[in-house]
């Protein structure tokens, strides 16, 4: 069905607020704008929508990093990681401030939650190590 994006958003030190489609590549500016999109029944998961933060246009924020095949969402208190990762791969989980919340050693294999520490929620960020590949994504814990 249809869907419509919009937000009541507080600037920033000038900066503005994007809602990035990567499926149609559109970006709109939710300081002055809305989004509507039509989804297919049954559509989940993450990967075609982000919020991007910047002070210019979304085109001049760094892109993502190359595909990796690894996914990263929340569900309750858990950080789900998705995608093939060695028994080498490490995760580490850090606030907004800098300090690091947790890290732990991922199995060798396609899913791995990580449980985070009781009573955590806001923003966090979440690295992602395997060899020479790193992969960092912002999640929200609510």
């Amino acid at each position: 069905g249809e869907v419509v994006f919009s937000a009541n958003t507080v600037p920033l030190s000038g900066n503005k607020y994007w809602l990035e489609d990567r499926v149609t590549g559109v970006y709109t500016d939710l300081c002055t704008g809305s989004y509507t999109v039509s989804l297919p029944a049954n559509t989940y998961g993450t990967g075609r929508f982000f919020i991007i933060t910047s002070a210019g246009s979304p085109q001049g924020t760094e892109q993502m990093q190359e595909e990796t095949g690894i996914r990263i969402w929340t569900s309750g208190d858990k950080v789900i990681i998705s995608g093939q990762v060695s028994g080498t791969a490490r995760c580490a989980i850090y606030n907004l401030q800098g300090q690091m919340i947790l890290g732990t050693r991922l199995d060798d294999g396609n899913l791995n939650p990580v449980t985070m520490p009781h009573g955590s929620k806001g923003f966090f960020l979440v690295r992602v190590t395997d060899g020479t590949k790193v992969l960092s994504r912002k999640v929200l814990l609510p």
